[in-house]
C-alpha cells in the first residue's frame, strides 16, 4: 500500500470523527452565522432557542449528508497534503539540503495550501446540503424529509451544478485555513516529539486541537461569506463574494465577518483532536500491518 493511500483512508477515517464529535457546534455556527441581527444574543441563546424549539437531537439535522461527504473529502486533504510533501521535495526552498521535508515549515505550508484543491472538489456538495438541510430544521413545515431527498430538490429546482454554489468562497476560506491547521499541527507534532521518537496522546491530541483553533480563526470570515452563498436564493448575490460582503458590514458592522466564530472555536478543538488523532492511529495500523 502506497503512502498516498494510506493517508486517504486515514484521513478519510478522521473526517468520519471529526464531523460525529463537532456537528452539533457546527449546526449552532450556521445558525449563528444567517440569523439576523438580534435574534441570538450569544451561542448558548442560540443552543437554548434551537434545543427548546427542536429538541436536542435538532442539532444534528443534516448530519447525513457531511457523515457521507466528509470522510471522502478529508480523505482527499490529506491525500492531497500527501501529494503536496512530495511536490515539496522537487521545488527550491520547500526542502531542506538533503531533500527532506519532515517538519519543515516551507514544506509543510505549501502542502497545506495545496491540501485544499482536491478536497474543496469533494467537500462543497456535501456543504451545500448540509447547511440547507441546517437552515430546513427552522421551518415549518419542513421541505426536506432526508438528505437525498434534499439533494434532489436543489437539483431539480436550481440545477445540478448550485450543487457547487460557493465553491470560490470555500477556496478563500481552505487555502489559507488548511496552510494553518495543517501548519499549526505538524509544527506542535514535531516540537513534542520525544527522544526516541514517540509521542504521548495528549501531545497528539493537543496538536490537533490547537491545528483546529488556527485554522478557525483564519477561516471565519470566508466561512460566513461561503455559508450566506450557499444559503442564498437563486439570484440573491450577483455581485459575489463582493456583495456578501458589503451587505454584511452594512449591516453588523466588521464584526459581521466573524458571526459564528464562537462555536466555531468551542468545536474546533475537540473535533479536530479527535480528527488528527485518529488519521495517527489509522496510519501506524497500516504501517505496522504492512500494507
Amino acid at each position: 500500500m502506497t503512502d498516498q493511500l494510506k493517508a486517504f483512508i486515514a484521513g478519510g477515517a478522521g473526517g468520519a470523527a471529526c464531523v460525529s464529535v463537532g456537528f452539533p457546534f457546527d449546526t449552532i455556527k450556521v445558525k449563528m452565522q444567517t440569523a439576523e441581527a438580534g435574534v441570538y444574543k450569544n451561542m448558548l441563546d442560540c443552543v437554548k432557542q434551537s434545543v427548546k424549539s427542536q429538541g436536542f437531537l435538532g442539532l444534528y439535522q443534516g448530519l447525513a449528508a457531511p457523515l457521507l461527504a466528509q470522510p471522502p473529502m478529508f480523505a482527499f486533504y490529506f491525500w492531497g497534503y500527501n501529494i503536496g510533501t512530495s511536490l515539496a521535495k522537487y521545488i527550491p526552498g520547500l526542502h531542506r539540503a538533503d531533500g527532506c521535508t519532515d517538519f519543515y515549515a516551507p514544506a509543510i505550508l505549501f502542502a497545506g495550501g495545496f491540501s485544499a484543491i482536491p478536497g474543496t472538489l469533494v467537500m462543497v456538495p456535501g456543504e451545500r446540503v448540509k447547511i440547507a438541510m441546517q437552515m430546513d430544521a427552522l421551518s415549518k413545515p419542513k421541505k426536506y424529509t432526508s438528505s437525498w431527498d434534499c439533494t434532489k430538490k436543489i437539483v431539480a429546482e436550481e440545477g445540478f451544478g448550485t450543487l457547487y454554489k460557493g465553491t470560490l468562497a470555500t477556496l478563500a476560506r481552505d487555502m489559507p485555513g488548511s496552510v494553518g491547521w495543517y501548519g499549526t499541527y505538524q509544527l506542535m507534532k514535531g516540537m513534542s516529539q520525544r527522544e526516541d521518537g514517540t509521542y504521548s496522546k495528549f501531545a497528539l491530541l493537543n496538536a490537533g486541537g490547537f491545528a483546529g483553533i488556527s485554522m478557525w480563526v483564519i477561516g471565519v470570515p470566508p466561512d460566513v461569506i461561503k455559508t450566506r452563498i450557499q444559503n442564498s436564493t437563486p439570484g440573491q448575490y450577483p455581485g459575489g463574494m463582493k456583495q456578501v460582503v458589503q451587505e454584511i458590514i452594512a449591516k453588523d458592522g466588521l464584526l459581521g465577518m466573524y458571526k459564528g466564530i464562537g462555536p466555531a472555536l468551542v468545536r474546533a478543538y475537540p473535533a479536530n483532536a479527535a480528527c488528527f488523532f485518529t488519521v495517527e492511529i489509522v496510519t501506524n495500523f497500516l504501517t505496522n500491518q504492512g500494507y
